[in-house]
């Protein structure tokens, strides 16, 4: 288990790591795609957490909700049904 380990390490260093010569050319555009794509996911993943904060903060506290509640529920067609 450990050889593997070792060899699966060594070769991702071998691949990562050690120059090679790449014939490439990254144009003017491409820095700021970079940074358009960065923006972009900092702006999704605020919209989703602005989204989904209660379901995220309700799991991460695992608070029970009382038997009880102030205002009384309704179904998808407006009528209330009693807890």
């Amino acid at each position: 288990m450990k050889k593997s380990i070792l060899c699966v390490t060594l070769l991702l260093y071998v691949f990562l790591f050690l120059p090679v010569k790449a014939h490439a050319y990254l144009d003017m555009g491409t820095g700021s795609m970079v940074l358009q794509f960065l923006v972009a996911g900092l702006a999704g993943g605020a919209v989703f957490l602005r989204l989904f904060w209660t379901r995220i903060k309700g799991f991460l506290v695992h608070k029970k909700a009382d038997s009880k509640t102030d205002a009384p529920a309704f179904d998808n067609t407006g009528n209330e049904n009693e807890l």
